[in-house]
This record gives structure tokens, C-alpha cells and sequence, in this order.
């Protein structure tokens, strides 16, 4: 099939400007004056090339404030850190995760300040495997644009002003019964959902108990947190210590929330698995964009790579993958794939239909040119010559599509070999209707207090217009931890900055059976506050909330001793164990052994509720690999 594909309107028209400029890498005649629209430049004119020399990015603050004293004396050390020689860079293996990426990483740092970040290999679920995203991500530590402390209604305050009257005020709403709400991305750390319950407690609202660490040993998979037991199944009952109606709301901009729901309707489990695409000798993925952007995409674009080159094969059989992909923009892994086919967005239902048609033989009755059901019987033909060694895949936040690929994948014999129910994914935990549900009550006021960490509401929500409007009235205690006065924060009042990742400790659960921990490699830049720090200190659970508190570290510490170290036989101490996992930056369980899937087939309800259209014209959303859902535009990498 023959498309053509433009950049943008200029391109397609061949504007005369288009046509002049084509050929020059820079935009000459453009100065920084208009380029950036600053009066404070005054008169002064350049290229864009010059200006990303004059732009610095905050680099000179860092450099001042990663050290204890300016270095003002030819000799840099009277007693030399042991851990650091001038001209040789240091290591240190950490973890990158901001609700929507999440990879291993080893961090490059010279003279204690963070200069590259790449993929680890050696250890960790990812297996070296990261986005331009991640790469990028060293970046934003720079950025002059992040916040130096608490701000309050646009003006900066001290961290005890914003404590004393952030804790008065939760407090007051918790007494009376008003609505506390937690806003956040999926939370994928057992310790920072510690964290939150315990913030929840304290203001009497009502948390699940956990199980006990006597009862965690009998499940293979149960190192963590209390937190981490009940996401892999373990009864947990809720518990009621008040009357307070605090509630924490997960909420992914990019949205699988109906994967989940699928998966609950097919098999009674509301979960995202685990797929291995390292196995799949037939690929098909409609809209997916798992090399890019699609769920553990740092992952499986290291998986996909084993298929594509039979000669690397770590079994030493010789074979390499066929990929048919389904997408309606040109994406990273549509360039990648051995047949590309360009669809409309309406048509990914339409698609998945077919396939399943192909597959199983059985009459589906759906609306398709002829051309694509040519590509998706091409499709299904190499699928079934790969049966149990095939993976579908579907990009579509719609319950209808993902049943159908469901029920594709199990005709397949796909589960428990190339898809595993059983080691789910953690990412991606929101569930929409609650989201929905936290929106409206937002904007019809009927929200005390609303604290928000990890997601910018006000940007990526349809209607975040509204609820903008809505965190300004004076009426509502509205908290943002966002390093930035980005368009929610902005709104709120009361920005307490976090820190920037690579100055912060954490640790996380991506999937079951893994285990990641995330370490500072720099000393905080500004006067900012990790968020469970903040938590902590409004719960009672921290003594003293200065930036260089260690409340948070030492509560990570003591979750691994009480869940972690009793349930593994390799190293002798604690003090090993912990010190290993952070060099390492990763910790691995034992897996749960795969077991056979009860199916609940309803993939003939969900053919005949799909939709069509005929309209000339289709817009899709989507990410791109630079910005992703839209927090690195700032990032000049």
C-alpha cells in the first residue's frame, strides 16, 4: 500500500518558506528574540545554534551546588574523597521510573555530578534496554526552571511554614469528614505505598490489612512490603481507624485501563501479564507501540531484538521473527516490523476481527477493505504455523479489542509460553471510573484536600481546563510534590518540590519477581523534599523534614529487613543483602510458576458491539518517542 506522509502542512503544499528553508539545518534568520518571545534579551540577535550554547541550562547552579564548598584552590582535594579521582568517572546502578517508563539504569557521574545515563545490562528486568526518554532524563536535573522550595501562592515560603499549615489544615478537613484525596501516577514502589497508607491512617481513613511476614513465605513470590502481598493476591481485609474519607486515586495520562478489564472478563483476573516477546516466532501487534512506547516497552524492545537476528540466538536455534503491524502514524516499531499496514484508527477493532476470523475459521461478520483483510489473513496464516509461539498485542485503551485479542492469543495456545497471567506487569494500574469519578468530584467542589504527586492533571486530562479552575478556589487545600511550576502545580495551593530522581532513594516492583532500587547520585540541588519525606513528616511518622532527612531511606531499609531478608538463603546478613541489591540496583524472587487459565470466551459480544466509521477525516493521539506524554518538551535532548 502506497502512503504518502507529511510533517505538517507546509511540507504538503510546498509552501515557498517550506521550499527555502528545506535544505538549511537551522533556521538562521530566526533570533533568539523571536525564537523565545523574552523581552529580557534586550537587543540581542543570533542564530539557534548560538543560542543552545547560550542556553546553560542550569548547568553552572549544579556545579556550585553538588559540592560542599566552591572549589577555589588549584589543588580540588586536601583529603580526597576515597570514592572519587578527578578525571575518572564513577558508576552507580539506580532505576528510572515516572509512571510512564521504567528501566534499569547505570548512572555516569564525574566529580559527583550525573553526566550520562544508560541502560544496565548485567542486572534488572530490563536487561540494558531504555528510551530516549530515559537517556534524556540526566537532563532535566539541570534544569534552571526547577523550583528552589515550597512555594505558596506563588510566593516561596520556609518548609516549617508550609508543614504547620499543611498538617492544621489536613487535620481540620480529616476532623469534620471532608474528602482527602491523593492524586498519583501508578504507584509501582511497595515502600512509597507503605507510605501513603500510613499517610492515610494518620488522618483516619481506612487502608487494607496486609498479611503478616509469617503468612508471606508460603507464597514463592512474597519479598516486599505487606503493600506488595496484596498485589499478588493475599488476603487483605480493609481495616477502619476513623471516620476521615481519605482515598488514594492512581491515574495513568496513557491510559490501559481497559486491558485490565479485559483480562478480568476473560480469565477473573483484572491484571496486565507479562509478555515475551523474546519467544514470539509470529508478531502481530495492532497499534502497539512496544519497541517505543507501549506498557514495559524498555523491556520488549530488548526481547524483539533476540528475534530479528537468528546468528545471536542465546538457545543457538536458528530462527528470527515475522512482524505484521497494524497502526494509523508511523511509529518505531511500525518501521521495524516485516510488513507495515497503514489503517484508520477506527479500523484497529475491525482488524483484530479479522485476525480472529483467519484463525479460528469461525464466521465474523466485519466491515474491512479487502486489502487489509488480505494483510491480516497473511497475518494469521504465519500464526498458526507458530502456534505457542506467537504473541498478539493490541495499543487500544478498548475492552471490546483487547477481549478479541484475547481470545486470539488463547485459540493460539499463546498463555503460559509467550503471555503469563500468573508474573503480571504492575505498570498501568488506574482505573478510569475511578478517575472519572475523583474528576467530578473536583470540580463540583466536593473535595477538601487534594494532594497530587507524579501527574499533571491539568494538562492531560480532557477536561483539565475545569479542573484547574477548580484546585484555584480558596476553598481547597491543593498540594502538588511536581519539581516544576507546570500547569497543575501552578494551580495549587501549596508546590512542595520533590526531588529530582537521581537525588532521591526508592525502590520498585515492576513486575512480580522483581525488584529495583532506585539511589541519589548527587546531593540535592535546591531546597527541595522527596514526597514521601513530605508524607512522613504530615503523618507523624518523621521527626525532621530538612532535605537531608533520612526518615524515607531508613523506611526502605527497614521493609527489606522485615519482608525481604528472612524470604532469600544467598547472603548471610542484612547488611550484605542490602548492600548488594543497591550495587546491583536489583533484586530477583522466585517466580510464580505459570498454571493453566480458566477462559471465559465472549469475543463474539465484543465483535458485534464494535464500532465503524466512515468519516473522511480521523484524529489520533499518540506519543512520541522525545516527549512522551508531554513532561521532557523542556528537555533539549
Amino acid at each position: 500500500m502506497k502512503k504518502t506522509y507529511w510533517k505538517g502542512l507546509d511540507e504538503k503544499d510546498q509552501s515557498p518558506e517550506f521550499v527555502q528553508n528545506s535544505n538549511k539545518e537551522f533556521r538562521e534568520d530566526l533570533s533568539v528574540d523571536e525564537f523565545i518571545g523574552s523581552e529580557a534579551i534586550g537587543d540581542f540577535q543570533t542564530g539557534r545554534r548560538d543560542f543552545l550554547k547560550f542556553l546553560g541550562f542550569g548547568v553552572a547552579a549544579a556545579t556550585l551546588a553538588s559540592c560542599e564548598t566552591p572549589v577555589i584552590k588549584s589543588i580540588p582535594y586536601v583529603n580526597k574523597p576515597e570514592e572519587v579521582t578527578p578525571g575518572v568517572a564513577n558508576w552507580y546502578a539506580s532505576t528510572f521510573y515516572d509512571g510512564n517508563d521504567y528501566s534499569n539504569i547505570l548512572v555516569k557521574a564525574r566529580e559527583g555530578r550525573p553526566i550520562w545515563v544508560k541502560g544496565n545490562k548485567d542486572f534488572g528486568l530490563t536487561k540494558g534496554g531504555i528510551t530516549p526518554r530515559v537517556g534524556a532524563s540526566v537532563l532535566n536535573l539541570y534544569n534552571s526552571d526547577r523550583l528552589r522550595g515550597p512555594v505558596s501562592s506563588g510566593s516561596s515560603v520556609s518548609w516549617t511554614e508550609a508543614d504547620a499549615d499543611i498538617k492544621a489544615k489536613l487535620k481540620a478537613v480529616a476532623d469534620r469528614g471532608g474528602k482527602v484525596r491523593i492524586l498519583s501516577n501508578t504507584i509501582i514502589s511497595p515502600s512509597t505505598e507503605l507510605v501513603i497508607n500510613d499517610f492515610i491512617t494518620s488522618l483516619g481513613g481506612e487502608v487494607a490489612e496486609m498479611v503478616s511476614s509469617e503468612v508471606a513465605p508460603t507464597v514463592a513470590d512474597s519479598v516486599g512490603t505487606p503493600a506488595v502481598a496484596e498485589l499478588i493476591g493475599l488476603d487483605a481485609e480493609p481495616v477502619s481507624t476513623g471516620n476521615a474519607d481519605v482515598k488514594h486515586v492512581q491515574y495513568d495520562a496513557v491510559s490501559h485501563s481497559a486491558m485490565r478489564k479485559a483480562n478480568e472478563e476473560s480469565f477473573g483476573k483484572a491484571v496486565i501479564p507479562a509478555y515475551d516477546f523474546s519467544r514470539a516466532k509470529a508478531l502481530v501487534s495492532i497499534d502497539a507501540d512496544f519497541m517505543a512506547n507501549w506498557l514495559m516497552h524498555t523491556k520488549y524492545n530488548v526481547d524483539y531484538a533476540e528475534t530479528r537476528n537468528p546468528e545471536k540466538r542465546a538457545d543457538g536455534d536458528q530462527w528470527m521473527s515475522k512482524h505484521f503491524h497494524f497502526e494509523s502514524v508511523m511509529s518505531l516499531t511500525g518501521a521495524n516490523a516485516d510488513s507495515r499496514c497503514p489503517i484508520k484508527p477506527s479500523e484497529q477493532g475491525a482488524v483484530a476481527a479479522a485476525i480472529l476470523k483467519h484463525v479460528t475459521g469461525a464466521k465474523v461478520d466485519v466491515a474491512i477493505s479487502e486489502e487489509i483483510d488480505a494483510y491480516a489473513a497473511k497475518a494469521a496464516g504465519k500464526l498458526k504455523e507458530h502456534k505457542g509461539e506467537s504473541l498478539v498485542v493490541a495499543g487500544a485503551n478498548d475492552k471490546g479489542i483487547q477481549v478479541i485479542v484475547n481470545a486470539i492469543n488463547k485459540a493460539l495456545n499463546n498463555y503460559g509460553k509467550t503471555i503469563d497471567l500468573d508474573n503480571e506487569v504492575y505498570l498501568k494500574q488506574a482505573d478510569d471510573s475511578k478517575v472519572e469519578e475523583l474528576v467530578d468530584d473536583v470540580i463540583a467542589g466536593n473535595v477538601a484536600a487534594l494532594l497530587i504527586y507524579g501527574a499533571n492533571p491539568v494538562y492531560t486530562l480532557p477536561n483539565g481546563a475545569f479542573f484547574g479552575e477548580a484546585l484555584a478556589n480558596e476553598k481547597m487545600l491543593s498540594v502538588s510534590f511536581s519539581e516544576f511550576a507546570d500547569e497543575t502545580a501552578s494551580k495549587c495551593t501549596y508546590i512542595c518540590p520533590d526531588h529530582n530522581y537521581l537525588e532521591s532513594w526508592n525502590d520498585y516492583k515492576p513486575q512480580v519477581g522483581q525488584y529495583s532500587i532506585q539511589q541519589p547520585v548527587i546531593r540535592p540541588l535546591f531546597d527541595s523534599r522527596q514526597a514521601q519525606e513530605s508524607l512522613l513528616v504530615w503523618s507523624g511518622k518523621a521527626e525532621r523534614g530538612d532535605k537531608e532527612s533520612k526518615t524515607y531511606y531508613n523506611y526502605i531499609q527497614d521493609a527489606w529487613r522485615k519482608y525481604g531478608f528472612p524470604l532469600q538463603s544467598e547472603y548471610l546478613t542484612f547488611t550484605e543483602y542490602w548492600n548488594w541489591s543497591v550495587h546491583n540496583g536489583s533484586s530477583v524472587a522466585t517466580k510464580i510458576p505459570s498454571t493453566p487459565v480458566s477462559y471465559n470466551d465472549t469475543s463474539d459480544a465484543a465483535v458485534s458491539s464494535l464500532s465503524s466509521s466512515d468519516a473522511a477525516w480521523e484524529v489520533i493521539a499518540y506519543q512520541k518517542s522525545g516527549i512522551g506524554e508531554g513532561q521532557y518538551t523542556a528537555n533539549p535532548w
